[in-house]
């Protein structure tokens, strides 16, 4: 678990309120991580069929692998970069 999942869940345990865009951020990393995972595994599976009878590696399948390292390397700095938060949650005015 990330630290920011445990420190908004912290937040949430002692009655406070986490920030919007906190809380926007984490449900974009639980959409994208698993959307990513499964895409790459669907890639390896490909990049491990043999083509030309066995004798030699799927090149193209074993191409689109490491581009696809690639983009999630960038999408994943990307939300690394973004989650500079200057606080996870705020004190909720009781009513």
């Amino acid at each position: 678990m990330d630290p920011i999942a445990t420190g908004a869940t912290a937040k949430e345990r002692n009655v406070e309120k986490i920030k919007a865009d906190v809380q926007c951020w984490c449900n974009r990393v639980d959409t994208v991580i698993p959307e990513e995972e499964n895409r790459v595994k669907d890639l390896q599976v490909r990049a491990k069929n043999k083509c030309f009878f066995g004798l030699c590696r799927n090149i193209k399948s074993h191409y689109q692998l490491s581009r696809k390292a690639d983009e999630d390397a960038t999408t994943f700095d990307d939300l690394i970069e973004e989650c500079q938060f200057n606080g996870v949650g705020y004190r909720d005015v009781p009513s």
